[in-house]
């Protein structure tokens, strides 16, 4: 039978049919803070997520990107306007059946969809008021697909912090007269903590429910606030609520919070309060989940091992790339890939400590492996140990340094990533990677960030590594890194407190080779987060950015545009550790 999609398209198209997209937004959860900051907190990965209106057929509307403040309470007061209801109208109605019937608080963006501008100095107010973390019963998703919702066993059970509120609201606002702004858009987020919500509300909250039985507290937790500016820090790094500089800025929106709490969150006519959690029904919890669950996980750990040494047998990683492998390498080389460093390396640094720092993060949101660029590391860490270096590898949180499979592909390979293959030290080393919180950063000579897709998730965010940096160039080390790497001089300061990339002449994957490769979904991007801070980006463009080079020297400090300058940016790193030997 032909199919019903063409009369169904065709029909959308003559009816002049209102499409609307709308989604959830978790890419970049993991970006800031502990477990409990990542599901709930009105961080601006969580919060700016996609919503098209388009309509079609003889009216349809021109494409346009509208980027004032919306929320999602407007969508409903949008679909009653585009439909035509008469809502004071319905309202009245209703009224005569329900005894919960409010103003909507959203806006009816029905003109803007028509071609009129937004309001681009409108407040966007966000609430919520609900222990939603731990839910019910503490449950998690595992315990609950095995329908262990009631008994949660302990290291199944979801346990929000006792020092965390779990409620919050927010306001996103930019002003059209407050100097102090700058005409920039700033977000206000409050975390309370709501009697109303507590496990028993109004009497006390659970603190903790281990084996040990359930703990609770009964005082209420003092509000915690963030202050971020928007337009000069997308990536929200620094909580302004304590600058005095801004104090301006923050009495405007706490004034515009109270108002739209106000006007958006109304009382309700017969109160509803909240039931008691059937937390408080626990007793003790058991330790370990039922014997049947770990056999279960027992047999898939067992079969996955199984099925990744068949795929690795089938399909091996040899340090030895075939011919043809060898060939596409050197075509691809002419275009620009990882091109040769004519100058060589001559300085001798035996005695001399270098440390390379690369991520942890190993998935992209999408479930694609990921981790650091194969040869931005292989390439500077052999130019270090050809020199004589003794050299460390390291990661914010120590352990495996997952490598992007990708780059190990043997046409895409260097001859440094072969020299890794068959070199059990490194292979070691980014195995069982030590933590840069417990290292000494008076040790190294060069400090060298790789990149890699997924340093995008945890070099621009570790306060550990912002830290270890910072230190590191106190003590007069030669800083480096490539494409994604530089995202770990973020949180560094220099020697006056000031943010370190301020004023400096950086460069790092630009924002047009992260299109061309089609990887936007990450929560950094080196170009346009590096400008936020500050720096003065530099780059080289090229057909495809893929294909470019370009590398900084800006005093001690050396940066590569992509893996292609990975070996200049080795060098320039050596010879300025040289000099330092000689002088």
């Amino acid at each position: 039978r032909a199919s019903p999609l063409p009369q169904l398209v065709g029909l959308i198209r003559r009816s002049g049919t209102l499409l609307i997209g709308h989604q959830d937004d978790d890419v970049g959860l993991g970006a800031h803070g502990g477990l409990h900051q990542k599901w709930f907190q009105l961080y601006d990965e969580a919060t700016r997520v996609p919503f098209s209106i388009a309509r079609v057929g003889s009216t349809a509307t021109e494409a346009r990107s509208v980027d004032s403040p919306t929320s999602h309470i407007d969508l409903v007061p949008t679909l009653l306007g585009l439909a035509g209801v008469d809502v004071e109208a319905t309202a009245h109605d209703l009224r005569d059946s329900f005894s919960e019937v409010h103003p909507l608080p959203g806006t009816d963006l029905t003109p803007v969809v028509a071609g009129a501008e937004a309001d681009a100095h409108r407040v966007v107010y966000l609430m919520t008021r609900d222990n939603m973390p731990e839910g019910d019963t503490g449950a998690s998703g595992v315990s609950r697909a095995h329908g262990r919702i009631e008994d949660a066993p302990g290291p199944l059970r979801i346990n929000v912090a006792a020092h965390v509120a779990s409620n919050f609201e927010g306001v996103v606002h930019r002003f059209a007269d407050l100097p102090e702004a700058e005409g920039h858009l700033w977000k206000l987020v409050r975390t309370f903590d709501d009697p109303a919500t507590w496990t028993e509300p109004g009497v006390r909250q659970v603190a903790s429910d281990g084996i040990g039985g359930p703990t609770y507290r009964t005082g209420v937790l003092p509000d915690q606030w963030e202050l971020y500016d928007l337009t000069s820090d997308p990536a929200e790094l620094s909580n302004r609520a304590s600058d005095p500089s801004v104090s301006a800025v923050f009495d405007a929106l706490y004034d515009a919070m109270k108002a739209e709490r106000h006007r958006a969150v109304p009382e309700r006519n017969e109160p509803w309060p909240y039931a008691v959690s059937r937390l408080t029904t626990v007793g003790k919890v058991p330790l370990l989940p039922p014997a049947e669950m770990i056999r279960t996980q027992v047999r898939q750990r067992v079969r996955s091992r199984v099925a990744q040494r068949i795929a690795e047998r089938r399909n091996p990683v040899r340090p030895v790339a075939p011919r043809p492998a060898l060939a596409v390498r050197r075509l691809l080389t002419r275009l620009g890939v990882h091109p040769d460093d004519p100058t060589p390396v001559t300085a001798d640094l035996s005695g001399r400590r270098a440390l390379v720092i690369a991520t942890n993060h190993a998935h992209l949101d999408v479930g694609r492996p990921t981790g650091v660029f194969s040869s931005e590391l292989t390439v500077p860490y052999y130019v270090f140990v050809d020199a004589g270096m003794s050299v460390d590898v390291a990661s914010p949180l120590g352990g495996v340094i997952p490598v992007d499979p990708l780059s190990l592909k043997p046409a895409l390979r260097t001859a440094a990533d072969d020299r890794f293959l068959a070199d059990p030290v490194l292979r070691g080393a980014m195995t069982e990677s030590r933590s840069v919180g417990n290292l000494d950063m008076d040790d190294y000579d060069i400090v060298y960030l790789a990149g890699g897709w997924g340093a995008a998730f945890d070099l621009g965010t570790s306060e550990v590594l912002g830290d270890r940096m910072t230190k590191a160039i106190a003590s007069g080390a030669a800083i480096g890194g490539v494409c994604h790497g530089p995202l770990g001089l973020l949180r560094a300061r220099d020697a006056e407190g000031q943010p370190f990339v301020t004023g400096r002449r950086i460069s790092a994957v630009t924002d047009k080779q992260v299109r061309e490769l089609g990887i936007t979904s990450t929560p950094m991007h080196p170009e346009r987060d590096l400008r936020a801070a500050g720096a003065l980006f530099e780059s080289r463009s090229g057909r495809r950015d893929v294909l470019a080079n370009h590398w900084v020297v800006d005093g001690d400090l050396v940066t590569g545009q992509n893996q292609n300058a990975a070996p200049m940016v080795a060098r320039e790193l050596v010879g300025i550790a040289a000099r330092r030997t000689s002088s």
